[in-house]
């Protein structure tokens, strides 16, 4: 049989990160396999403790340590591949293989709030590390998680060109704006 010429390619690949501006840094991340669980009706308790004691992952909204809130009854399991989940949770629930579908980076600086406010309209200084909150981010529905020393964001494979083009433009921004206050 002929071979295709197709190739796997990281969702980040060719987008030159990681990229600095000033104390400013973005960097992609790779959370390995990332699954999708949906527990069905009346199976949501069964399906979080198999969760938390097969994966070490619980199904919670916004917490640490948890699996990747999605949104309502939705989750990310990371580093969980859809065989494994299937073997434990394929009777709990409707599971997914995301791995290939999403792009991930972190912002990290100690003004990345600066960033993120040109870019999101969550009020990210409130979040605690481990919160996540499903929300717009340049224009684009995102998940944005908080981090010790900055925030995870997590946007559909599509759009991540359009992300970073964005989130870099941003970074240059607040560089900028405190360049500028710095030499008046």
């Amino acid at each position: 049989m002929a071979e295709s010429g197709l190739r796997s390619v990281a969702p980040l690949a060719g987008s030159a990160l990681p990229i600095e501006a000033g104390d400013v840094r973005l960097t992609a991340v790779d959370l390995g396999s990332l699954c999708s669980v949906q527990p069905f009706r009346g199976c949501e308790e069964e399906a979080n403790k198999v969760c938390q004691s097969a994966f070490g992952q619980a199904l919670e909204v916004s917490r640490a340590g948890g699996a990747i809130w999605m949104g309502r009854g939705q989750w990310f399991l990371t580093g969980v591949s859809l065989p494994d989940a299937q073997e434990k949770l394929g009777d709990l629930c409707a599971l997914t293989d995301q791995t290939s579908g999403w792009a991930v980076f972190d912002i990290v600086d100690p003004t990345e709030a600066l960033v993120m406010a040109r870019l999101c309209p969550l009020d990210v200084e409130r979040m605690k590390p481990g919160d996540t909150a499903r929300t717009e981010f340049a224009h684009m529905m995102s998940s944005v998680t908080a981090l010790e020393d900055g925030y995870r964001i997590m946007v559909m494979r599509s759009f991540a060109a359009s992300a970073i083009h964005h989130t870099k433009t941003a970074m240059a921004s607040v560089v900028a704006c405190r360049t500028l206050a710095e030499n008046q």
